[in-house]
């Protein structure tokens, strides 16, 4: 059943930091104090942008706002630091649209754990994909090799252990956010398992986000998208069906 996300106020109730009766129902997560204070949708740094980018980015006229989801997914992690001291923090954890996701990314350490382990994850791929670039323009006969073919079953087996540690951080899902994170995972899990013809286990990543899609908190528009996974289940569900025949 196709679940179309509302768009309501975030109100945050954090009984065991503030009396519960302090969130009045229209409160907002940006009225309160944090640590952190992410940038605005206009100053986001990019994550593979230089700092002379920033700066284009930061004197460039004011475009309109960048949803977002997109802001999350290109905010370097990396970057952002929570104290000690400010881990235990979790007013911010239950954010589920708007800017108090921006705000719980940079406050909510269980949250910014998982997404740095996200960051880990694609800078492993990069990696042996470089490695392998360079390799292919020293010896153009590298690209049939077995050697070429070795290092992507070890880019492969390096992207289901970086799955499986984004899943190990979020999939109590004790914060809605973390359904972003475990989303990405079953991505990954999925795209790594049609790469070696393994329909059955891509079906089965395509069915966990298919789950978690249906039952997310995260009420943000446009996260959400059960048609496309759908399709993607049809298309692995008539690969399994020509590999049976």
């Amino acid at each position: 059943m196709t679940k179309t996300p509302s768009c309501f106020t975030l109100a945050l109730l954090a009984a065991s930091i503030l009396p519960a009766q302090v969130f009045a129902q229209e409160t907002k997560l940006e009225d309160f104090s944090f640590p952190n204070v992410p940038p605005s949708s206009q100053s986001t740094p990019q994550a593979s942008g230089s700092e002379t980018d920033q700066n284009q980015q930061l004197a460039a006229p004011k475009k309109p706002d960048v949803s977002v989801l997109r802001r999350i997914m290109s905010t370097a992690p990396k970057t952002i630091v929570i104290e000690a001291k400010h881990r235990d923090d979790l007013r911010s954890c239950e954010a589920t649209e708007g800017e108090a996701m921006m705000i719980a990314l940079y406050n909510c350490w269980p949250l910014l754990e998982g997404f740095q382990a996200y960051r880990e994850a694609k800078e492993i791929a990069r990696d042996h994909r470089r490695s392998r670039r360079a390799l292919m323009l020293e010896k153009p006969e590298y690209r049939g090799s077995e050697e070429y073919q070795a290092s992507l079953e070890a880019e492969y087996d390096d992207a289901i252990k970086s799955a499986k540690k984004i899943e190990a951080l979020a999939g109590k899902r004790e914060y809605p956010m973390q359904d972003m994170l475990l989303f990405l995972a079953n991505l990954i899990q999925s795209s790594i398992a049609k790469k070696r013809d393994d329909y059955e286990t891509a079906l089965a990543s395509v069915d966990n986000s298919i789950m978690l899609f249906e039952t997310t908190k995260i009420t943000e528009p446009d996260f959400v998208n059960l048609e496309a996974l759908q399709r993607e289940r049809a298309q692995l569900l008539d690969r399994i069906t020509q590999a049976s025949e």
